[in-house]
């Protein structure tokens, strides 16, 4: 036998034992947390939710290294339904820097990024990279494994691969003042479906590239980095000519591969 009960999402009762009135609070539907928990389940090396109005960004990620902003960032609003966690808002002063922790080690290796993006029509630049002197009070002297916004409103992704610095491009316009949820990933072996350059946007893989394999040595003071960086003048007539402006939450860093699953798993726990 099933039982239907069709109750208002917070109500008064009255208990046949006491016959004193009990508040009762329904079930909304959602778990705020299943989204936190689906990431950190992946062991991710850093992810940040985004902490508005301090410098410092607490990293709840395995290595557990704090990420410093230029200045205090300012608070907006989340990607996720579910979750009352604010995001944050980058400008040309207002830039995310691990300050040399988290960054990938040499040059041929697995990583996986993911973030959430917010951005107006026009909005440009990039949006996160690891590079070589970015720090969260310096300027970059050349950024690598870089997600860029193009002045269509479409991402795309440059990275070194021996000599030459190449791009791996999409058609979905993202610069539309909505949430996506992004993820880059690199595979440098042939096991699985393999090796090369993925980009994901909003749980589904929108471009591919098994030729881009591997990124510039990294540096000493290699730093991954939230905000504007500058590219290498080899990516031409792709590299963005505005500075990204914009919302971003819920950071998340791998020295690995993650798993298409994995993706599907996160981006399915994003409504709860």
């Amino acid at each position: 036998m099933t039982l239907v009960a069709d109750i208002p999402a917070q109500g008064l009762f009255t208990s046949t034992v006491t016959q004193t009135a009990l508040n009762i609070t329904a079930w909304s539907g959602c778990t705020p947390a299943l989204y936190q928990q689906q990431v950190s389940a992946t062991n991710p090396i850093a992810y940040l939710r985004m902490q508005p109005t301090l410098r410092t960004e607490s990293d709840i990620g395995t290595s557990g290294g704090d990420w410093k902003w230029s200045s205090a960032p300012t608070s907006a609003a989340g990607a996720l339904t579910c979750d009352t966690n604010p995001a944050v808002e980058v400008t040309s002063s207002k830039v995310l820097s691990s300050e040399g922790a988290d960054a990938v080690t040499v040059d041929s290796v697995p990583f996986s990024y993911a973030l959430w993006i917010k951005a107006a029509a026009g909005a440009e630049g990039v949006v996160f990279s690891s590079a070589a002197g970015l720090t969260s009070s310096g300027a970059s002297v050349r950024a690598d494994r870089a997600l860029f916004l193009r002045s269509n409103g479409t991402l795309a992704v440059g990275m070194a691969d021996g000599p030459q610095i190449t791009a791996l491009t999409s058609t979905k316009v993202i610069a539309d003042n909505t949430w996506h949820f992004v993820v880059v990933t690199l595979k440098v072996n042939d096991v699985g479906n393999g090796r090369g350059l993925r980009l994901y946007i909003d749980g589904t893989q929108a471009s591919y590239s098994n030729t881009m394999r591997k990124g510039a040595a990294p540096a000493a003071n290699e730093s991954w980095r939230v905000g504007p960086a500058t590219l290498d003048s080899q990516l031409g007539a792709l590299i963005p000519s505005g500075t990204f402006a914009g919302s971003i939450d819920e950071l998340a860093v791998w020295n690995r591969t993650i798993t298409d699953a994995e993706i599907a798993n996160i981006w399915a726990s994003r409504t709860g």
